[in-house]
C-alpha cells in the first residue's frame, strides 16, 4: 500500500463481510476487520474502569495523577491496537494494528494455518490464522470473515500450499 488516501466506491460491503470497493489510485483493495473476542474486550474495559474509579477516588482527595494514568493507558492502547485491519493490496498483505504496520508480499506467503496461540499479535481474538512466510517467520491475525479472507488471499499467493487442508 502506498502513501495517500482511499476513495470509497459505491456499493461497498460492511458488517462481517470485508470492506471491498476502496480504490487507491488504480488499485482495488479489500480490507478485513479483526474479530473481537468478548472476554478480551471485557478485560480491556475492566482495566479502563479500574483506572477511572482510581481517578474518581483520587480526585476526591485532590490528587489528579490517576486521570493522567487513565489518559496514558487509553492513549497507548489506542496507539497500538486501533485500527486493527488486514488489507489485501495489489502486491502485499498489509496488517495494521494502530501505528504498527506489517507488509508481507504475496510471493513470500507459503501457508495459512488455524491456531489458538495466545502470544501477542495484531489480533483481538484467539480464533487466529498463522500467516507463514518463506523465511520461516509467521504472523498471527484474526480476520472476522476468515473463510472470505482465506479465499481472497489464496487467489493472490502463488507459493501458497493448499489452504483447504485445515
Amino acid at each position: 500500500m502506498r502513501a495517500g488516501f482511499f476513495l470509497p466506491k459505491t456499493g461497498s460491503t460492511t458488517g462481517n463481510r470485508p470492506r471491498s470497493g476502496h480504490v487507491f489510485f488504480d488499485v482495488e483493495l479489500t480490507r478485513f476487520r479483526t474479530k473481537v473476542d468478548l472476554w478480551l474486550a471485557a478485560i480491556i474495559a475492566t482495566g479502563a474502569a479500574i483506572a477511572t474509579l482510581a481517578g474518581i477516588l483520587s480526585s476526591l482527595e485532590g490528587v489528579h495523577s490517576a486521570w493522567i494514568a487513565l489518559a496514558g493507558y487509553l492513549g497507548v492502547l489506542a496507539a497500538f491496537t486501533w485500527p486493527c485491519t488486514y488489507t489485501l493490496a495489489d502486491s502485499e498483505l498489509v496488517v495494521q494494528s494502530g501505528w504498527i504496520r506489517y507488509r508481507i508480499p504475496y510471493h513470500e506467503i507459503v501457508a495459512i494455518r488455524p491456531t489458538r496461540a495466545v502470544w501477542s499479535a495484531p489480533a483481538w481474538s484467539l480464533d487466529r490464522l498463522s500467516i507463514e512466510q518463506q523465511n520461516g517467520m509467521s504472523l498471527l491475525i484474526s480476520p472476522r470473515a476468515q473463510a472470505d479472507f482465506i479465499q481472497a488471499l489464496s487467489a493472490r499467493c502463488p507459493n501458497l500450499s493448499d489452504p483447504k487442508t485445515f
